[in-house]
């Protein structure tokens, strides 16, 4: 065989790879799709569009995630099951008897966009903690994490958006904190 056939072979292999592995990618974040069709066709959510386009949003970066392996696609499982916290609170709390109006939103559904925030970011925390993962987990399921949850905040506009990104920080910042703390404490437990 002449190396130009190799190279061909080889290229060939190569593509055949990399289509299964972002199919096995795409069927992997499928049931995000579901979801998010589920949800548009109860109309649960004021805002159908924006809940489909982050939505897409969600299911791109999953499957971006679990096509690019590693840490990141460990991420991709506690990140949307993070999410789903804030997700669902801020869309059971529109049918628990308020008329989502500015005031209204204001006084119930922010406040539980930022408690499913610190929610999700308690999540993350614990599991990566729990795992000892890089930061590029980290990273990845923050920010899927944050845009599931993102899904159902948009039923409160932009400022339910904000909620859950700034419950997500204090979460963080305070589950880090408790991290930190515990592993100092294991350090000076053992001997020299």
């Amino acid at each position: 065989m002449r190396s130009t056939d190799l190279d061909l072979l080889e290229r060939r292999a190569r593509r055949g790879y990399e289509r299964s592995r972002l199919l096995r990618a795409l069927v992997g974040v499928l049931p995000v799709a579901l979801l998010a069709a589920v949800l548009f066709c109860l109309g649960v959510h004021p805002h159908p569009q924006v809940m489909l386009a982050v939505g897409a949003g969600v299911f791109t970066l999953g499957a971006g995630l679990l096509w690019y392996g590693r840490d990141p696609a460990r991420a991709v499982l506690p990140g949307l099951a993070a999410g789903f916290l804030p997700l669902c609170l801020a869309l059971c709390t529109r049918h628990w008897g308020h008329m989502c109006s500015d005031a209204e939103c204001i006084a119930m559904c922010l406040p539980v966009c930022v408690v499913g925030g610190v929610l999700a970011a308690c999540v993350v925390s614990w599991y990566g903690a729990l795992r000892e993962r890089s930061a590029r987990f980290w990273a990845s399921a923050s920010g899927l994490a944050l845009l599931t949850g993102a899904v159902g905040a948009t039923c409160a506009g932009y400022p339910g958006v904000l909620a859950v990104t700034a419950g997500y920080a204090v979460g963080f910042a305070a589950a880090s904190f408790i991290v930190r703390l515990r592993r100092g404490g294991r350090r000076t437990d053992k001997p020299d």
